[in-house]
């Protein structure tokens, strides 16, 4: 799947139930071109997993935020990389976390071409962080 920009969020009620809101498979791993956001201008939470068992970390072109309230969670059943490869800013106002049930990898990569920031008032609990970078 490729994605330009990618927003899940909500107005109706909280969204998500980690075992149906993710990412999954083990075949091939999306691509986002744009920003990845979680939680979006919604006004309710949203909990999302990244359960896709490929060896290769999900790409987002852009930024990835999660918005106050909401939750990303890295792995879940599928045991693969279950990770993200950013090559914009990472901005955490809500909660990033790992599922320490999980025996994938988890990662969250740093690998775009320009200086990149990693910002927000959230929580942050990672198991692997991994900055790839031949610049900047």
């Amino acid at each position: 799947m490729h994605y330009p920009n990618l927003t899940i969020e909500s107005d109706n009620g909280s969204w998500g139930t980690l075992s149906t809101n993710n990412f999954s498979g083990n075949s091939d791993y999306p691509r986002i071109l744009g920003n990845l956001d979680i939680g979006g201008s919604g006004t309710q939470p949203v909990d999302f997993i990244n359960d896709d068992g490929f060896a290769t970390p999900i790409s987002v072109g852009g930024n990835l935020l999660v918005r106050s309230g909401s939750s990303l969670t890295l792995g879940g059943t599928n045991n693969g990389c279950a990770g993200f490869d950013v090559q914009g800013n990472v901005q955490i106002d809500g909660t990033l976390q790992y599922n320490a049930a999980s025996t994938g990898t988890r990662l969250l990569r740093f690998s775009g071409g320009n200086a990149q920031t990693f910002s927000g008032s959230g929580t942050i609990n990672l198991y692997s962080l991994e900055v790839n970078k031949s610049a900047n």
